[in-house]
């Protein structure tokens, strides 16, 4: 079920990273679904504790091109993680 939940909002906060105009913010964006790609493929072998910590720093670094509906759905991720 986490792997499943975490598939669908990495790829809903993909295309909203994918919105972004200028190039800077593009390759900011790529660099943000780079990290949420490798995140995705790393969540089954994950702790609640470890994933936590990966959004977190996906979150930090990401902070400027995500929107508040991103930051939801990674609140959601931690809410509802079970090892």
């Amino acid at each position: 079920m986490k792997k499943e939940i975490l598939f669908i909002t990495l790829l809903s906060s993909s295309l909203t990273l994918m919105n972004c105009s200028p190039l800077e913010d593009a390759k900011d964006g790529l660099d943000c679904i780079d990290k949420l790609s490798a995140l995705n493929e790393d969540a089954d072998y994950m702790t609640c504790k470890e994933l936590t910590a990966a959004l977190n720093g996906i979150e930090k670094s990401c902070k400027d091109i995500m929107d508040d509906e991103d930051r939801a759905r990674f609140q959601l991720l931690r809410e509802n993680c079970e090892d």
